[in-house]
């Protein structure tokens, strides 16, 4: 009769120990997030090393980013708003271009999928989506991101009605800077897709009686997206 009692008990430390490792380990990846926040704001690294030392952080942080949607969602959170910060940082042309655009296209793609993961809360969606503009905004204005735009057009197409349909709602019912972040994102995916001549972002848009809040809202988007011919200029 008391073989019961005691396998609950054991179960429960059980349980208690694993929310302690689970928590000792969000707090040491925040720490080392702090931390990496801080070499790269305050570090005497010239530009060049500093892209690098981020190149090499986003290599660290983007499968763990992808792997935390589904099992860790508020380390998500974490290493997301690093990846945005990194994303961030002027660019220097003397570092490894084709390294920097396959990291920067890594995060947008793993970016798009933590948007419309089950579990994301509106922190990570917020976040993401401003990662997501962010990268967008970066290669809509330049003239040779011409493969750049071609990669993210077909990721945003790959993950279906699904992301308009959670991107539409946030904009529709979202509040202050997170409505601000999803509609943000939608109008530079329009402005990627009329770039490479695509109709596939307006068509989805119509399905989902999107289309008439975007061109209410035409008038916001920043100078740098509005009428870009990818030019540069």
């Amino acid at each position: 009769m008391s073989t019961l009692p005691n396998l609950r008990r054991t179960t429960l430390d059980s349980n208690n120990r694993r929310l302690d490792i689970l928590y000792a380990h969000t707090e040491t990846l925040r720490s080392w997030v702090q931390l990496v926040v801080v070499m790269l704001a305050s570090c005497d690294f010239d530009s060049t090393l500093r892209q690098k030392f981020g190149l090499q952080v986003l290599q660290l942080i983007l499968p763990r980013l992808e792997q935390s949607y589904a099992n860790d969602i508020s380390n998500a959170t974490i290493l997301a708003q690093l990846g945005r910060l990194i994303l961030q940082k002027p660019r220097s042309t003397s570092a490894d271009l084709d390294m920097t655009n396959e990291k920067f296209g890594q995060l947008f793609r793993i970016g798009l999928a933590g948007i419309q993961a089950p579990s994301a809360p509106v922190i990570l969606r917020e976040s993401l989506s401003q990662t997501c503009h962010q990268y967008l905004y970066g290669i809509i204005r330049v003239a040779d991101a011409s493969s750049a735009r071609r990669y993210a057009l077909q990721n945003v197409i790959s993950m279906g009605d699904r992301l308009f349909e959670i991107l539409c709602d946030d904009a529709y019912g979202g509040e202050g800077t997170h409505r601000t972040s999803a509609l943000l994102l939608l109008e530079a995916f329009v402005a990627l897709a009329n770039q490479e001549k695509s109709k596939y972002v307006v068509e989805a848009l119509t399905r989902l009686n999107f289309i008439h809040v975007i061109v209410n809202n035409i008038k916001d988007i920043p100078s740098e997206l509005q009428g870009t011919d990818g030019s540069g200029e």
